[in-house]
């Protein structure tokens, strides 16, 4: 169970903060629901907290400083892509729905490195951005440092993957 205050991963929406733990009736059911707000905009987010329901597939807590660095060794990893962009993006969408942070860092290192060689399509470019915004955004939470700071950080080792491809 996550506590008020606490930040968490929302997978899709990014950084949130436990506001609050509600009691609500849906549908005739009785349950708990953490009531988060997404960090980027004033919206509300309401998932149920039941231990008998699979939360950590939709909230997480953020990686540690200790996983930062494996997960930043991904970025500079030797690119890994699919060239049809339909299938490329089915196993994307695959892997950014599982929460799993260093899947993502693989949706960016592959979908960077391909931008490098071709223009993206619309639908690459928009799910790269948005991953990029999400993760460093974790990543300055997690490191302590700025926004700014991070996406720097994170472009350099996004370079360095050029290299091994």
């Amino acid at each position: 169970m996550f506590k008020v205050g606490e930040k968490v991963f929302i997978q899709v929406h990014g950084i949130g903060t436990i506001e609050k733990i509600e009691n609500k009736v849906i549908f005739d059911q009785k349950r708990s629901y953490y009531v988060i707000k997404l960090e980027n905009d004033s919206t509300h987010i309401m998932v149920p907290a039941d231990k008998n329901i699979q939360v950590d597939s939709q909230v997480r807590k953020l990686f540690s400083k200790k996983e930062s660095n494996t997960i930043l060794d991904v970025l500079k990893s030797k690119a890994i892509f699919v060239q049809d962009a339909r299938e490329r993006i089915k196993q994307n969408l695959k892997k950014i729905k599982t929460g799993n942070p260093y899947l993502k860092a693989e949706v960016i290192r592959d979908l960077n490195f391909i931008g490098s060689k071709k223009a993206l399509s619309r639908n690459d470019k928009e799910m790269l951005e948005k991953m990029k915004k999400i993760f460093v955004s974790e990543l300055s939470l997690v490191l302590k440092n700025s926004k700014e700071e991070s996406s720097t950080m994170v472009e350099k080792l996004l370079k360095k993957s050029y290299s091994r491809n």
